[in-house]
């Protein structure tokens, strides 16, 4: 990621890497995990896939009141992107707004693995001038399975990471009942 080249960056869709990692200080137990999209599942990523957005932005482009708000939605993917996506297009469907970057695109894989919701996106950056109004960019979590995994294990071996259950692999869904599931395809 590089802050000058992703503001000299005309908006859509484009390869801005903007993706990162923050290390916690001490172990969350009480707090399930997020599970990653898969990159084998790539293709189920398409214009007209029903998503789920997450945020504390704005919930209208004027309404600055309404930030530091969680909102959830249900909304869709408008556009594809080889790193990017769109999520939302035009009213009725949710927006993405001000204050949601960061934020998690999740979708129901029916796949038969557990857990089903996965996070497909983390929210980027506006679509256009028009802001609020023709849905966001999400960075797509898929183009970047390699590096997530690689950086979450080299966070563990370089001691910025505790807690780094079975070297510090991403966790990946599995075949087995939710009840027996430890959040890296083992029993």
């Amino acid at each position: 990621f590089s802050l000058s080249a992703f503001e000299n960056t005309a908006l859509g869709l484009g390869e801005n890497n903007d993706i990162g990692l923050i290390y916690l200080g001490e172990v969350v137990e009480d707090v399930e995990p997020s599970i990653l999209m898969r990159p084998e599942d790539s293709d189920l990523l398409v214009v007209g896939a029903s998503v789920s957005i997450t945020g504390y932005g704005q919930s209208e482009y004027e309404l600055e009141e309404s930030l530091g708000v969680k909102y959830y939605a249900v909304t869709e993917i408008n556009e594809v992107g080889s790193t990017e996506m769109q999520i939302g297009r035009r009213a009725p469907l949710p927006q993405k707004c001000r204050g949601d970057s960061g934020g998690p695109t999740t979708m129901y894989f029916e796949d038969g693995l557990f857990p089903a919701w996965r996070v497909v996106g983390i929210t980027s950056h506006a679509y256009s001038r028009d802001d609020c109004s023709v849905g966001g960019v999400d960075t797509r979590v898929d183009r970047y399975w390699d590096w997530l995994a690689s950086t979450m294990i080299a966070g563990c071996f370089n001691g910025l990471r505790i807690g780094c259950p079975k070297g510090g692999k991403v966790s990946v869904p599995a075949d087995i009942p939710m009840d027996r599931w430890d959040g890296y395809g083992d029993i």
